[in-house]
């Protein structure tokens, strides 16, 4: 199970993260797993870190290093995670082979910090929520888990 937590401090945000990786190679019937993964990543803009299939997952996180400055907006991001999110979704219905990518496609999850305005800010983006932007208040923790049907609320404010 992977689990990535984060929280607001008002002068820095902190996330913490499992090291398991989760991965699907098309000639096999089940996704793999691998340990010692680094799933919290330093970007210029700040940390991020992500759950779901790492062959989703950590392009996203890869694009958010190479372009800080053009992907500052959180709908922007929405709409870029939300994309290549999408053009994972034809092949996984269309192959019976990935049966199970269909749903581990449904847990894909960011958390992503960064400063704006002078202000912290950290926010998670989900499949589950079509990638809307939520933000987490100052000093309230905030989660992604394998499955976001834990019974807790997502976080206020868009």
């Amino acid at each position: 199970m992977t689990l990535v937590v984060g929280v607001n401090l008002g002068s820095y945000a902190m996330i913490a993260a499992d090291s398991r990786e989760t991965l699907f190679h098309p000639d096999q019937s089940e996704p793999t797993t691998k340990e010692d993964f680094e799933k919290v990543i330093e970007t210029p803009a700040g940390l991020a870190a992500g759950h779901g299939l790492t062959t989703v997952v950590f392009p996203v996180i890869e694009e958010l290093s190479k372009h800080p400055t053009e992907m500052t907006d959180p709908t922007e991001i929405a709409q870029y995670m939300g994309d290549f999110h999408g053009g994972f979704l034809p092949t996984a219905r269309a192959n019976p082979a990935y049966t199970p990518v269909r749903t581990l496609l449904d847990q894909v999850g960011w958390l992503v910090s960064s400063v704006e305005g002078g202000r912290v800010q950290l926010r998670m983006y989900h499949s589950t929520h079509e990638f809307e932007p939520m933000w987490y208040e100052e000093g309230v923790p905030g989660s992604l888990l394998h499955r976001y049907d834990c019974g807790a609320e997502p976080p206020g404010g868009t």
